[in-house]
C-alpha cells in the first residue's frame, strides 16, 4: 500500500503542525469526541473487586493496542456504580494523565473502565478513532508541554480535550490509519524476528566461547578426562590448576562515592564495570576484574592501562604468561556467581575462588 501525495497544501495556522493538505481541517479533540474520566472504587471494600468489569490502571496505557486478554484487574458492577469510573466504549483512544506514563497513548479494542489517571476519548461517527490514536502517538512532546507538578507531574482532562489535531475527512483518516496498521505490523514482525535472531546469536556466542576455553581450537586434539564435572574432557596438552597457581587475586581499594567524579584522569572500576573517574590510580596494566558483592557478584570485566579498582572488585593479577582475555572468558564461562555465599548481600570469597580448578592451555594456545 502506498499513500499518494496531496497536490496542494496550506498553512494550518498552528506553528507546531505547520502545513496540512488543502482539504484538511484543524480541530480540537473536544469538537469530535466525548471525553470519559476514570476512577478507582474503594480498595478496602471487597464487594467492589474481582468482578467481571475490566478495569485498567494507567500502566496499561503503553503506546499500543490493548486487547481484552491482557486485562489483569476487574471490578464488580457494584464497584462501577459506587465510584467515579465509567464505561469507555470499544474502539476508543486512551491517554495516561500522570506519572511515568504521562502522555502515553493506547487504543482500546473492547469496552472497559479505567482509573483516574486515564481519560478515554470516544470519537463521533465522523471520526475514525484509529487515526486519532496514531495522530496522538506522534504528538507526545506537544502533549507534555501541558505537564505540571513534581514527582507525579501530569496533565488534566481539559488539556486533552483542547489538544489540536490535523483533521482530514473520514475517508482519508481510514486510508492513513490502515496504511499505518500495515506498516507498523510489518515493523513489529521484523523486530520480533530480529530479537529472536539476537537471542540465537547470543546462544551461539556463549557456546563458542565455552567450547574454545575448555576444548581449544584443534578439533583433532586428543582429549582426557579433567575429573571436573563442569569441564568434562580437555585436550591432553592442557594442565589442570587451582586458580591460586595462575593468578594472585586481591580486592581493590576503598573509595567513597563522593570521590568519584563524572570526569577525571583515571577510570574507577567497581564490581559491575566503570563507575566514574578519580585523580589517582591503583593499577597499571591489563587485568581481569571480578565483581565481589551483590546480585552481580561474579560479573567479569576488563581494565586496561591506569585505573582505580574499588573494594567491590576482585583484581586478577595473572602470573607467568597467561593471557588475560582467555582467562577472563574462562572465568565468565565458570559462572562464578554460583559460588557466592548466600546472604542478604551475596558475596564471593577470594579464598574460595583461589581453590577452584581450571583448565590451563599453554600460553601460545591461550593467545
Amino acid at each position: 500500500m502506498k499513500l499518494k501525495p496531496y497536490s496542494k497544501y496550506k498553512d494550518s495556522g498552528i506553528q507546531w503542525i505547520g502545513e496540512i493538505p488543502e482539504g484538511w481541517k484543524v480541530k480540537k479533540i473536544k469538537h469530535f469526541s466525548n471525553s470519559v474520566a476514570g476512577g478507582t472504587p474503594d480498595t478496602s471494600n471487597s464487594a467492589y473487586w474481582d468482578g467481571n468489569v475490566p478495569w485498567l490502571p494507567s500502566g496499561m496505557v503503553h503506546d499500543g493496542v490493548i486487547k481484552e486478554q491482557e486485562v489483569e484487574t476487574f471490578i464488580t458492577f457494584e464497584g462501577l456504580m459506587n465510584s467515579s469510573t465509567k464505561w469507555v466504549k470499544k474502539d476508543s483512544v486512551l491517554v495516561a494523565l500522570t506519572g511515568a506514563t504521562c502522555a502515553n497513548i493506547a487504543y482500546l479494542t473492547f469496552r472497559a473502565t479505567a482509573n483516574q489517571s486515564v481519560i478515554g476519548i470516544e470519537c463521533d461517527n465522523k471520526t475514525y478513532p484509529k487515526y486519532i490514536f496514531y495522530y496522538l502517538l506522534s504528538q507526545r512532546e506537544q502533549i507534555l508541554i501541558n505537564q505540571t507538578g513534581g514527582a507525579q507531574a501530569g496533565i488534566n482532562k481539559d488539556d486533552v480535550k483542547n489538544l489540536v489535531c490535523a483533521y482530514p475527512d473520514k475517508k482519508d483518516q481510514i486510508i492513513s490509519a490502515d496504511f499505518l496498521d500495515s506498516k507498523t505490523s510489518q515493523i513489529s514482525k521484523t523486530i520480533e524476528a530480529d530479537k529472536r535472531l539476537i537471542e540465537l546469536l547470543k546462544e551461539k556466542r556463549t557456546a563458542l566461547i565455552n567450547h574454545v576455553v575448555t576444548k581449544g581450537l584443534n578439533p583433532k586434539a586428543k582429549l582426557k578426562d579433567s575429573g571436573i564435572e563442569w569441564i568434562g574432557e580437555v585436550p591432553e596438552g592442557w594442565e589442570l590448576k587451582k586458580i591460586k597457581h595462575v593468578a594472585i587475586l586481591k580486592s581493590g581499594e576503598n573509595i567513597t562515592s563522593e570521590d568519584i567524579g563524572k570526569e577525571g584522569e583515571y577510570p574507577v572500576y567497581g564490581g559491575n564495570g566503570l563507575r566514574g573517574y578519580f585523580e589517582r590510580f591503583t593499577h597499571n596494566g591489563n587485568y581481569v576484574l571480578i565483581g565481589r558483592q551483590g546480585a552481580l557478584c561474579g560479573n567479569i570485566n576488563y581494565a586496561k592501562g591506569k585505573f582505580w579498582a574499588s573494594e567491590h572488585a576482585v583484581v586478577v593479577n595473572l602470573t607467568e604468561k597467561h593471557n588475560f582475555v582467555f582467562m577472563g572468558e574462562l572465568f565468565r564461562v565458570m559462572n562464578l556467581n554460583r559460588f557466592s555465599q548466600s546472604s542478604a548481600q551475596p558475596g564471593l570469597s577470594v579464598d574460595n575462588i583461589n581453590q577452584l580448578i581450571i583448565p590451563v592451555p599453554p600460553p601460545k594456545e591461550q593467545l
